[in-house]
C-alpha cells in the first residue's frame, strides 16, 4: 500500500449535488493529463450525457474541486524521554531500596521504581527481553517491605504457571490462584489469571483489604473482542487505594 501522505482527497460538486470522493495522488494533481485522467475517473452521473467527456474547459462550470488542507504533515519526531518529567536523579537519593539488582537499570525502570515509591500507577510498554518483569518484581519487594500484598496476573494460565515458579524461587511466599490451582492464597503474592481478580471483586472478597499493588501483564489483551471486558472491569471495581502496573511488549 502506498504511503497515505502521498494522496489528498478531492470533492466535486455535480449538477445534481451528488458529492463524489476521489483521492488523487499529490505528485499528479497538478499535471493537467492526469488531471483529465482523475476527471473521467470518477463515476458517471446516468442523468446527464455530457458527463461522459469532461474536458478542461468546462471542467469549472460542471465541478468545483476542493483540495482539503488537512494533509497529514511530517510529525516531529520527540525523544519519548521528554515525555516523563520525573527527575532521575530522584532514583540515586532513594535511601532505602526495596530490592537491588546487581546491573545497571534502564532509565525507565528507574522512572518505574520512582513511581512505585511514590505510590504511583504505571504503564511500560517495552520490547520483550528489555527489563519490564523488572519493574514487577519491585513492586513485590515493595510490597513485602511494606507489609503489603501484591497480585500478579496474567490472561493465560501457563504463563501463570511460569511467573509462579519464578517468584517462588526468588520471594518465597508465593501463591498462585488458577481454575486448576490453588497453592497458598493468602501469601504476599498471589499469581493469578485475571479472571480470577474480577471474580474476587464482584463477590467483594476481603482477599483485597491488604493489597498494596494489582500488576497487569500481557495488558493488551484489554484490546481482545471476547476478553477484553474483564480488564475493563477490573480497572473500574478496583478500589483506589488499590495502585496498578500495567506492561505490555511495545
Amino acid at each position: 500500500m502506498e504511503n497515505q501522505k502521498n494522496f489528498i482527497d478531492i470533492t466535486i460538486n455535480n449538477e445534481n449535488k451528488n458529492l463524489i470522493y476521489k483521492q488523487i495522488k499529490i505528485e499528479n494533481i497538478f499535471d493537467k493529463q492526469n488531471e483529465n485522467e482523475a476527471i473521467n475517473s470518477f463515476p458517471k452521473n446516468q442523468n446527464q450525457e455530457e458527463e461522459e467527456n469532461f474536458s478542461e474547459d468546462s471542467f469549472d462550470d460542471k465541478c468545483k474541486i476542493d483540495v482539503k488542507k488537512n494533509i497529514i504533515p511530517e510529525v516531529e519526531k520527540k525523544n519519548p524521554d521528554e515525555d516523563d518529567k520525573i527527575d532521575i536523579k530522584e532514583y540515586d537519593k532513594i535511601e532505602d531500596l526495596a530490592i537491588t539488582f546487581p546491573f545497571e537499570l534502564d532509565i525507565f525502570q528507574k522512572r518505574s521504581v520512582i513511581r512505585l515509591e511514590k505510590h504511583q500507577n504505571i504503564l511500560v510498554c517495552a520490547h520483550t527481553s528489555s527489563g519490564k518483569t523488572m519493574v514487577a518484581e519491585y513492586a513485590i519487594a515493595l510490597g513485602r517491605k511494606n507489609e503489603k500484598r501484591v497480585f500478579y496476573t496474567s490472561p493465560i494460565k501457563a504463563l501463570s504457571n511460569q511467573k509462579y515458579r519464578e517468584f517462588k524461587k526468588k520471594f518465597g511466599d508465593v501463591g498462585i490462584l488458577t481454575g486448576d490451582v490453588s497453592i497458598a492464597p493468602d501469601a504476599q503474592c498471589v499469581i493469578m489469571t485475571t479472571e480470577i481478580l474480577q471474580s474476587s471483586l464482584y463477590k467483594n472478597s476481603d482477599m483485597l483489604d491488604k493489597v498494596d499493588w494489582v500488576i497487569f501483564d500481557e495488558v493488551h489483551y484489554i484490546n481482545d473482542n471476547e476478553r477484553g471486558h474483564v480488564w475493563e472491569e477490573i480497572l473500574i471495581l478496583l478500589p483506589p487505594k488499590v495502585m496498578i502496573y500495567l506492561f505490555n511488549l511495545f
